[in-house]
Order: structure tokens, then sequence, then C-alpha cells
């Protein structure tokens, strides 16, 4: 049996940008399965890049992918420099800035000239020290060592490398003017100064324990998470905590009201409340929380891996939320920030902007897959396939019809409503003929951007069958050699999918 899941939510910041110095993204792989991936589900209508109907608060403004060669891969860091530029980590390719000035269309200014560590280089996740320079951080992994870098990036166009550390696993940093504060895994939390703008013997800061992962700064407190899911204060060198959060900490990020959201993962969100050091809020995610930027009117973006979100501040309620490339493709929202009138997501296959509008509160149809299938299924036999339909969104969904084009699909209902939060049920039946099956399934929906999502059915495909022979395809292995199916013939083999976030 298969679940096919649709998301409805609502969701865009007017104001100054506002830099948050936490902000992360965490990938272990490269898309590279597909190198036409990047927008091609034309049931969105906001694919383009063009304005939607009134009533979506999440509003594209812009896709930003490199050119075919697909250089520009895994933006797993974002960070806004000052009011028009913002620099770009883009995974095992290069750490880069731009110009933002139209949000819609960003402008590659240059790549920053970091001293590159033995082994290779990779850029993970950025932060500002507030007086020009620029901290990198990466975990290391089978791609490049662990390690942290530092930059002047005053002019934008014509960034410094001034230095590098290699050390234990760098996950996140946090900087204040010449003090860095970087999560080190099991090594804990340490602190750099930056004085004479180098990366030199690093102190560790005593009384942070477990294996730390994420650190922010503001005002002269450091809020430190680790994958345990502990949270500490560190005021000087005074450590407060730990506090048991929901899940393993993956970014911190603090509040106006001098609050921290952290993102704690498949786990969801939690709000603190930093005086009492007391969780005062939490809400659960659809996806996995990554990363989280604040944006100017107090609202939570995050990056949940299957979409971006954005959430209260205060209550964490969910406001809304799209997937950053197609609604179609989930697995990719790996950065957030805010930046002007733009929020700012970094995915696999580039940088995405969109228009956040607060006033606006309407449900959004997101679906997680182009195709769903029965299988296989014998001659005579009838099988089933349940529809899971979710509304995420702040206001009710409304799914006014629910058809098949093909006649021999029955659809045991038509027509419901989904309150906010909430989730209904939808099943498909099929009376086999042992042939195969493509037909397509068609909601209706009061969402005012998307009244139409159309997705494939089919069944009995070439190569869905148990004992069938697997397609044809080849690969290129980490030793650059070309590896063919065919090179398996008669063999026993394993196939496997591996993902990290």
């Amino acid at each position: 049996m298969l679940l096919l899941l649709l998301h409805a939510c609502a969701g865009p910041t007017k104001g100054p940008p506002v830099v948050n110095d936490s902000n992360t993204g965490d990938s272990g792989g490269t898309d590279t399965d597909d190198p036409d991936d990047t927008d091609t589900d034309d049931t969105d209508p906001d694919d383009t890049g063009a304005p939607l109907a009134d009533g979506d608060n999440l509003v594209r403004l812009g896709a930003w992918m490199e050119d075919e060669e697909r250089t520009l891969v895994e933006t797993t860091g974002v960070l806004a420099l000052d009011a028009t530029t913002v620099a770009m980590c883009m995974g095992a390719q290069t750490l880069a800035t731009f110009d933002l000035t139209d949000p819609a269309a960003p402008v590659r200014l240059a790549t920053v000239p970091l001293p590159r560590p033995a082994g290779g280089f990779r850029c993970q996740h950025l932060a500002t020290t507030g007086d020009g320079r620029l901290l990198v951080a990466h975990h290391g992994d089978e791609t490049g060592p662990s390690w942290l870098g530092l930059a002047d990036v005053r002019d934008p166009a014509a960034p410094i490398g001034l230095a590098a550390w290699a050390g234990p696993a760098v996950e996140r940093v946090a900087a204040a003017g010449n003090t860095a504060w970087v999560a080190a895994h099991e090594d804990g939390l340490l602190r750099f100064d930056l004085s004479a703008d180098t990366l030199d013997l690093p102190e560790p800061v005593l009384g942070v324990t477990g294996n730390v992962y994420a650190v922010a700064h503001r005002a002269g407190r450091v809020a430190v998470g680790t994958v345990e899911g502990s949270l500490f204060l560190v005021d000087g060198d005074v450590v407060t905590g730990p506090l048991a959060l929901s899940g393993p900490v993956r970014d911190l990020a603090w509040l106006d009201d001098g609050a921290l959201v952290a993102a704690c993962g498949s786990d969801g969100l939690d709000r603190v409340d930093v005086d009492t050091l007391t969780v005062t809020a939490h809400a659960d995610t659809t996806g996995t929380a990554l990363d989280v930027a604040v944006l100017s009117d107090g609202a939570v973006a995050v990056a949940g891996w299957s979409a971006v979100f954005v959430h209260d501040g205060g209550s964490l309620a969910l406001l809304g939320a799209e997937d950053p490339r197609t609604r179609s493709t989930p697995g990719i929202a790996l950065a957030v920030e805010a930046f002007g009138d733009a929020l700012l997501v970094g995915e696999w296959n580039g940088l995405l902007s969109y228009a956040w509008d607060p006033t606006v509160s309407a449900p959004e149809v997101r679906i997680d897959a182009t195709r769903f299938d029965f299988g296989a299924v014998a001659a005579g036999e009838v099988d089933a396939l349940t529809v899971v339909l979710r509304n995420d969104g702040p206001k009710p969904l409304t799914i006014t019809g629910l058809s098949v084009a093909d006649t021999a699909v029955t659809v045991d209902r038509a027509a419901f409503t989904i309150p906010a939060g909430g989730a209904d049920f939808a099943e498909l039946t099929w009376s086999s003929t042992g042939g195969p099956l493509s037909t397509a399934l068609t909601f209706a929906t009061n969402d005012p951007d998307e009244p139409t999502v159309t997705v494939s059915v089919g069944a009995n495909r070439v190569g869905t069958g148990l004992g069938e022979m697997v397609p044809a395809f080849s690969y290129t292995a980490l030793d650059s050699a070309d590896v063919y199916t065919s090179q398996a013939l008669g063999q026993p083999a394993l196939l496997s999918y591996f993902a990290t976030y």
C-alpha cells in the first residue's frame, strides 16, 4: 500500500536585512542523479518565478542555478553580509559572494580565496564577525577535511583570505568582533581570538559537555546545542545548563525578544526563555528542521529538508510553507537566511529567493511526488492505494474534487475539508486486467495559486515486479571508474541509497 502526502500551507517579510550568525544547512551528498531536475513540475505555476495569485504568503521572486555544467550544487549556507550582498557556501565547489540588489537575479561577485587545507576544500556553514570578516566551517567528510577558515569580505567584490585551521569536526561557528565560538563535536565548544586575523590555539570553553553541534551568539551571550539534545548558555566564563530539548540540536537562532529558537531535526522546533532556561513553546515539523533564520517581523524561517517553513516566533504556530524548488521534489531545503524583502533558501542546486507577506493567510497545496504506483498487480486482483492529505497551513484546506481519468480506478470520496494542522484520507481502488496502468489523478482545491494539482498513477510498469530484470544503468564510482549493471550479470548485487541531512 502506498501513501500520497499533500501538504497545504500558507505563508512573504519587509524590513532591513536581518543577519543571523547561526544560519546553517547540512548535506552529506550531492544530487547528481538527475541533471535536469531543477524546475520541472508544470503543475506548479510559480516554478518559473512568476508572481503567484493573491493569497500566497511565500511568493517566489527568483531561482538562480549555475550553468548546465552544474558547478553550483549543495548550497549549504547563506549569510547576509550587508544590505545588498550575501556569501554563499556551495558544498564541495566553492565559497562566493553575490550581489542581491535584485533578489530575483543574483550576480556573482567573487570567489573567496581562502587558504585551503590539505585534502581539499568544502564549505558548510558561515558566520560574520560584524566588522567585515567572515568565518567558514566544515565538519569534514570524504570530499575534504574538517576545517575553519577566516576571510576579509569588507569589499565583497574583492575578498581576501586570511587564515585556515584544521581541527576536530567543525559543525557550526558564531562570532562577534575578535571572538569566534566553534561547535566541535566531542571536543566541545572552542573559543578563538581573532585579533591578529589568525586562527591559532583555540581555547576550550569549560562546562559545556556533550557532542556540541550548534552555536549562536547575541549581545555577549552564546547558546550551545548538542547532539544529545541539550542546551547550554555561556556568559563570559559562566555556563548555565543543560536544558533538555526535544531532540538533537541542528541550529540555533536568537529572537528579537531575547528568546531562542532551536531546530531539533525531525523532532521539530523549541522556543526557549533564556532567563528561566525553560521551553515555552514547541512545534512539530513535517520535515527535518536543519536551519533557522529570523525574519524582520519576528517570524522564524526553517529549512526543513522537504520544504521551507515559516513559524510564528512566539507560539511557533505554522504560518506558511513552500517547496523551494518544486512542490513535487522534496528533500532539498538546506539553508535559510532573511535578507531585506527576501527570504533566501539554499538547496542542492542553487539559491532561491522568496518574498514573505505576513498579512496573507491561505492554504497552499504541496505534493511530495509526481507519480504514485500500485506496483505489480496480477490480472483479476483488486488493489487499493491510500491517499493521505495533510493541511499544514493556518487556514482550512478544502478538496472540492478528486478524480481519476481512467474509469477503471475509483475514488471513495471526492470532496472534503481538512482543518488547519489536520489530515484526512481517500482511497483509490483498481481492478487489474494484468496490463499496465497509466492515468492521472487530479485534486481540485481552494489553494489560491493552485486550484488544481495533477499527478500520475500507474501499475504494472516494466521493472516493478519481484524477480524482474534490473533496468540497465551506469554510474561513475568514487575512484572515477565507470560501473555498469551488465558487469553484475550472474552475480549477487545489493542496491542501496544513502543520504545524510
